[in-house]
């Protein structure tokens, strides 16, 4: 799986700077701190907390559907069924019972930055807050964030990482719904294997599939 969840690619150029604590916790800028510290301490719990209700959704759909995967491929012949398991990334289910620990383990240390990768730009220059539950923050980076407030009164961060994760995370319902056109087409006939490799592979690349779900312990 070392290749396939790649996540957050275009924010590590974002979380650029040591945190300003100066901001209360309970603002829009403290939440934005908070998100930057815990990223930078490589501390994927911490980023889970800092994440908005409804990228934590964007996991939580995930994990269901790799749950469903590995039922459906529990459907093919069993000749199949672990060539199936390597290219679709349900192995990881092996490893991980939650959305949150689905987060942890695709979010691998290389991908969060080191501390020699900090600097000033993570700064907020410019906050408005549109209401009392959406704020926009503008680093001295030129990075727009778009924070939200969740129901428990914590901000957290929405845009632009929410749109990393959610294309981040598009494989696994691609590979969910090949499988099952897969096991549509063949359910349990005997069959070589080039065809239902076609399907599982379709609209996806290797990068995207199984080798993500085999390699997230390889750190």
């Amino acid at each position: 799986m070392k290749h396939l969840f790649r996540l957050l690619p275009c924010v590590l150029p974002l979380l650029l700077a040591a945190c300003e604590q100066q901001a209360p916790a309970d603002s829009p800028e403290g939440g934005l701190n908070s998100f930057a510290a815990a990223l930078f301490a490589q501390d994927s719990a911490g980023v889970w907390r800092t994440l908005s209700p409804e990228t934590q959704q964007l996991f939580a759909a995930s994990y269901a559907s790799l749950v469903k995967t590995k039922t459906l491929i529990a459907r093919l012949p069993a000749a199949d069924q672990a060539v199936a398991t390597s290219k679709t990334g349900v192995a990881i289910l092996e490893r991980v019972s939650s959305p949150e620990q689905l987060f942890g383990e695709l979010l691998y240390k290389e991908n969060i930055p080191s501390e020699a990768a900090f600097v000033d730009g993570i700064k907020v220059v410019d906050a408005v807050q549109t209401d009392g539950n959406h704020a926009t923050l503008v680093t001295t980076s030129h990075q727009v964030y778009q924070m939200v407030r969740a129901v428990d009164g914590s901000w957290r961060v929405g845009s632009p990482v929410h749109e990393a994760l959610t294309k981040a995370l598009a494989q696994v319902e691609a590979n969910r719904s090949n499988v099952e056109a897969a096991v549509e087409a063949f359910g349990s006939s005997n069959r070589g294997t080039d065809a239902l490799l076609d399907l599982v592979k379709r609209g996806g690349s290797a990068a995207g599939s199984g080798e993500a779900a085999g390699s997230g312990a390889a750190r």
